[in-house]
């Protein structure tokens, strides 16, 4: 009715008026209804739920002139769409599709095809000018930073997580002929570094070196040009030159190297130069009306080099003191570099203003640089491990039921592949990406110092300005601008000293605060070398004797270098080998023979759970902690392992999909030319459920060679109980024993070039086969070997796959174990019928062989080595090896005050062996006559820089605490004194010889405890070794002979020297004792005790001892349950009970075992 129509109206008035809602008056106006529009909606919020639900029960509300109906608002889902593939349900983060049309093209383009932007900076030598420039957010949108006299006093350039430093700083270590009208400086003063957002891999230095000069070629694109200026278009450039340049003031010193440079990079090549020139010219200042003759110097050369101007005119670069502006900071280019120009500006009044009294110039260029791609990385530490099984465990149900039965190398193969799909897949859904981003220091905060600084530097030049333009100046207008430039200068200074003090703050605070794997990672900080530059790759040589630049043309080279094409050797069935001892039944073993039983459970659990944390992830991502985590959320994931890795070695099929690998290639430190494939080293990531695989083999195999000899006792490396002082005190007893006999020894060291990458396949498997290794593994040795792939990762820049000939994988575990085998040819030091068996010796390290030769003849001396040299130049032949003919040398060791032998003519594959009179083995050096001098000198200088290098962060202030101090030192510096100190350091009262090396040690101690204890140098060396907690270093030293002594008393019966201590031990000698002798005349005590040898270590999988642990709820249950296994349990059976406890940090343990009813 209308009268019930009318009371509605009145009530929403009144509501309304009360201002239960609110609704404003561009909502009301959106409400009205027009000629276009019938209807409107609009969103209205309430002050109680009350009033929200009396509008709602009534159905309409008033708003103005209209009656709106009400309606509950439920807010819609909002889908999800990825800008990069267009496709819904999850956004770009999580997005490894390839990008696709839509929303993601324009970004793609912006990525791709983003402007060349370089920004210089003259930094006046301030640590605080590079900090704030580094670290200031604005700097980011650049590519290239070029610096000019950087703050540079140390070994490394000032290291960045977001800018790759190029160039050298320190000392200045230059052969320079050019002509100079200035002095040489001490350090260099130009750095250039490079955005880490680029692919670095495309940054390679080329050019002369110079301290006022680096250049550095960027490739663009990576790949050659696509158009040329006859098709129409403008040709692609796909490579710049960028130097970074400082010419000294009333100089024109740059203009050779320059020059020079120019010519070895090649001048048809696109050249930008810029940097701080120091000159002035009408050319680029108005206001100059004459020129020097280094000006003109400079014209010459600019006119020579055919660079044109790209820094406009007049452009303010330098601010003097008197506010005037001057012209310095230049940059030239080649004439298509020119045409691309976007823009070259001084940012005088914009970010980024740092505090120089140089402007920051920054010039843009119309070229496409190559952006970084980050490689695929899972954030673990966000991972659901519940929700990580769960979805490898369903992904794996969806896919099981259409695999082929695993009865042959297909089935692996099929089984494999769809195990790793699954890994994968659970990751992708359960893990975000890992991605790295542009960041600055971690002590580095702008605050508003930075603002203050900029805001007294504006007011100053504008006060300064209206006073110019005013004209005449008075003296009090004079005072207020100076005033305003003491203002200036103060807040600078505060700018500065908080950098200084926020950097200081974060470093003392990090010291102090340091635990862990963090200790050596601060400690170790300021060696030289490493960080960006270990993973930089040189301009490589090319066959036709140029330079490759491109990250791409350096991959090629160096697969071809490292990996160099063989002669394959056929296969040969070798029917006169003898049939192999072993057996892979799982059943009860034949007799003569040795069971083989399948991996278990626990086995490959226990594998996954002893891998190493933090190692790194293969091509498809999986880590260690990845297989941990799956394991612990799907119970089903062992099981799959077993039953895959046990039918891949009963099939003796590797699959492929765990052969492909990523290769890093890293720099070795030291090399004279990084232009060639051999100063680098690659090490292969593998894949990580592969590597398990591998890993369970390779324990296995090498357990059963030692326990039947499969492998040759000369070798030391990759197996257990032997380490390399083993190796060497058995050097240096061969060499007492023949002295004693009057003889004299000739030592010969060799190494062979490129030992895993070098393996033959078909050989390899030849020699097992001779050497009776079971069938199965054979197979799947050759396998392994077969068909492997791996893609090359040069700093950021990674290759496509590319396949490799036959050879081991550095890294793979199984690889130093097959390279023995490989080499047993080599470690043979026994001819048939020699009726002195103690005149040869030979000592195997992995790819280091040495072999030592005794007589007194000097021809029968030599025919001995030679023959030797001859087999194993028969055996480089057949294994298609080589020797690195540079690190093979022989020596003569003599007795002293005895003159040596006549030095003999020995060869190795055709060459000469020169004979040196020092030869270094495992990192000792042997002297010719029989002394330690020179491997004393060098312990002593290497522990000194250790000392300096690792201990340097102590203060008695701030730094390390006392224990971490301490900690560094027992861990960092004593086993660099005490290595090998079996061989070269006299025992304990038969030290005649050995103090005055002691004394030295003694002084690097003392020098040690001053920093841990932050005492006086004054201070006595007994007190400070007692306050720093630390031993004596002769007695530290002693006291790892005693160790030394005790570990040879327990070698099991199968290491070489064991029998060999049981007979010295029998038969003491007075004159010229071995090292081993000198151990027992020195520590009679240890020598006489009784000690019980090490047993050989089990099969892994053999004979598992099985424990059931319970804990009982009281003392009534424990009891009673004791009881019942006690009646339940046969009597041999042993039981062992535990207990523990802790109190005030520290804790307790005892055990108690019950064999049957007697405790014992």
């Amino acid at each position: 009715s209308v009268a019930s129509k009318a009371e509605e109206n009145r009530v929403l008035d009144e509501a309304n008026e009360e201002a239960r809602f609110f609704l404003g008056q561009h909502r009301r106006e959106s409400l009205q209804k027009s000629n276009k529009r019938q209807f409107g909606s609009a969103a209205v919020a309430f002050k109680t739920q009350e009033d929200r639900d009396r509008f709602l029960k009534s159905g309409k509300i008033s708003c103005g002139i209209s009656r709106c109906t009400v309606e509950p608002y439920l807010p819609a889902e909002r889908t999800q769409q990825c800008e990069k593939c267009q496709q819904l349900g999850h956004v770009e983060r999580y997005c490894r599709r390839p990008p696709h049309g839509g929303r993601s093209n324009l970004k793609s383009q912006i990525l791709i095809m983003s402007d060349l932007r370089i920004l210089q900076l003259n930094c006046r030598r301030s640590a605080a000018v590079v900090h704030s420039l580094l670290n200031n957010p604005a700097t980011q949108k650049y590519h290239v930073l070029c610096i000019q006299e950087p703050f540079a006093r140390f070994e490394n350039p000032v290291g960045h997580p977001s800018w790759l430093p190029v160039g050298d700083s320190g000392p200045t270590q230059y052969n320079l002929d050019y002509p100079r009208d200035t002095p040489l400086p001490p350090h260099p003063r130009v750095v250039t570094c490079i955005n880490k957002d680029l692919q670095t891999a495309n940054v390679s230095v080329v050019g002369v070196p110079h301290p006022d000069l680096v250049t550095v070629n960027i490739d663009l694109q990576g790949r050659p040009q696509q158009a040329s200026a006859e098709d129409g278009v403008e040709p692609e450039i796909s490579a710049i030159s960028i130097t970074d340049i400082y010419n000294p003031n009333r100089s024109a010193d740059s203009i050779a190297p320059l020059a020079a440079t120019f010519e070895a990079v090649g001048q048809d090549r696109h050249h930008l130069v810029l940097g701080d020139f120091n000159t002035h010219h009408s050319l680029w200042e108005s206001k100059v009306h004459g020129s020097s003759r280094f000006a003109q110097k400079w014209l010459d050369a600019i006119e020579q080099l055919d660079l044109h101007l790209l820094t406009p005119r007049d452009c303010p670069t330098y601010e003097s003191r008197e506010g005037r502006y001057s012209t310095i900071d230049l940059a030239f280019a080649t004439e298509e570099l020119a045409g691309r120009l976007i823009q070259c500006i001084s940012l005088c009044d914009r970010e980024p203003g740092d505090g120089s009294d140089h402007l920051p110039v920054a010039t843009t260029l119309n070229l496409a640089p190559v952006t970084k791609v980050w490689p695929v990385r899972f954030n673990l530490q966000k991972c659901d491990v519940k929700r990580l099984g769960r979805e490898v465990e369903l992904a794996w149900k969806e896919v099981v039921d259409g695999l082929p039965p695993i009865r042959a190398a297909e089935g692996v193969e099929c089984w494999a592949a769809a195990l790793q799909g699954t890994v994968v897949h659970g990751l992708e859904e359960s893990a975000p990406l890992l991605r790295s981003c542009s960041r600055s220091q971690p002590w580095f905060d702008h605050g508003a110092s930075r603002a203050q600084m900029n805001k007294a530097r504006r007011e100053w030049q504008a006060k300064r300005k209206r006073v110019v333009e005013l004209g005449e100046p008075n003296d009090d207008t004079l005072l207020e601008v100076e005033e305003y430039r003491l203002r200036f200068l103060l807040l600078q200074r505060e700018h500065y000293a908080s950098i200084r003090r926020a950097k200081k703050n974060h470093r003392r605070q990090t010291l102090a605060n340091a635990s862990g794997g963090d200790i050596w990672r601060l400690a170790s900080s300021g060696k030289g070398g490493g960080g960006g530059k270990a993973a930089m790759v040189a301009p490589l040589a090319t066959p036709e004797g140029g330079l490759a630049l491109q990250a791409p043309a350096k991959a090629q080279i160096l697969r071809a270098g490292l990996w160099p094409a063989r002669e394959q050797v056929p296969d040969e069935d070798d029917d006169d080998v003898a049939a192999s001892e072993f057996s892979l039944d799982t059943e009860d073993g034949i007799e003569g023979r040795v069971r083989w039983d399948g991996f278990g459970d626990r086995e490959v659990a226990e594998r996954i759970g002893s891998s190493k944390k933090g190692s790194a992830p293969g091509p498809d991502g999986v880590t260690w902690e990845a297989l941990r985590m799956i394991m612990r959320g799907w119970v089903g994931f062992v099981p799959v392992l077993r039953k895959v890795f046990n039918a891949c070695l009963e099939f003796g099929h590797h699959p492929k999909v765990f052969k492909k690998a990523t290769t890093v290639i890293l720099r070795k430190p030291g090399k004279a030319d990084y232009r060639i494939p051999g100063a680098y080293r690659p090490i292969a990531l593998l894949n990580v459920m592969g590597k398990l695989l591998e890993a369970l083999i390779a324990a296995r195999i090498l357990t059963l060679a030692e326990r039947h000899k499969l492998i040759s006792d000369n070798h030391y490396g990759g197996r257990p109980h032997r380490a390399t002082e083993d190796a060497l005190i058995r050097i240096q007893q061969f060499i007492k024993d023949n002295h004693r006999r009057g003889r004299q020894v000739l030592a010969v060291s060799a190494e062979v070039s490129g030992a895993y990458n070098g393996v033959i396949g078909s050989v390899l498997v030849k020699d097992m086969r001779k050497a009776g290794w079971p069938e199965p593994v054979i197979e799947w040795t050759r396998s392994f070997m077969q068909d492997r792939t791996t893609s090359l990762r040069l700093g950021d820049y990674t290759s496509g796959q590319l396949d490799l000939p036959d050879g081991l994988p550095q890294g793979s575990p199984v690889s130093q174990l097959l390279w023995l085998i490989y080499s047993s040819g080599l470690a043979v030091s026994r001819r048939c019928g020699q009726q002195r068996a103690n005149t040869r010796l030979c000592v195997a390290w992995v790819d280091d062989v040495n072999a030592l030769f005794a007589g007194n003849d000097p021809v029968e001396l030599r025919d001995t080595a030679q023959e030797y040299l001859d087999k194993a130049s028969r055996w480089a032949r057949e294994h298609k090896a080589s020797f690195d003919l540079k690190k093979t040398v022989a020596c003569i060791l003599h007795r002293p005050r005895i003159p040596p032998v006549t030095s003999p003519s020995l060869q190795l594959m055709g060459r000469r062996i020169p004979i040196v009179g020092e030869l270094k083995i495992l990192g000792l050096t042997f002297q010719s006559d029989g002394r330690f001098n020179i491997h004393a000198s060098n312990v002593i200088a290497k522990a000194t820089r250790a000392v300096h290098t690792l201990l340097g962060q102590g203060n008695r202030a701030w730094g390390f605490n006392y224990s971490n101090m301490r900690v560094l030192y027992e861990v960092g510096v004593v086993p660099i004194m005490a290595y090998a100190s079996t061989v070269w350091v006299k025992p304990m009262d038969t030290v005649v010889g050995s103090g005055g090396h002691l004394a030295e040690l003694a002084k690097i101690q003392r020098m040690a405890a001053i920093r841990i204890t932050g005492a006086y140098k004054s201070t006595a060396s007994e007190v400070l070794n007692f306050e720093a907690a630390l031993l004596p270093i002769d007695l530290k030293i002693f006291q790892r002979q005693q160790h030394a002594l005790v570990r040879f008393l327990t070698l099991p019966e199968t290491h070489p020297l064991a029998r060999q201590i049981d007979r010295i031990k029998d038969r003491p000698v007075r004159s010229v004792p071995g090292p081993i002798h000198l151990l027992f005349r020195a520590y009679p005590d240890l020598a006489e005790a009784s000690v019980v040898r090490q047993l050989p270590r089990p099969v892994p999988g053999e004979n598992e001892l099985l424990l059931v642990a319970s804990v009982a709820g009281s003392k009534e249950e424990a009891l009673q349950e004791h009881e019942r296994t006690l009646a339940d349990t046969i009597e041999e059976a042993v039981h062992v009970y535990t207990d523990g406890s802790g109190l005030d940090g520290r804790f307790g343990a005892a055990s108690f075992v019950l064999n049957g009813h007697v405790a014992g």
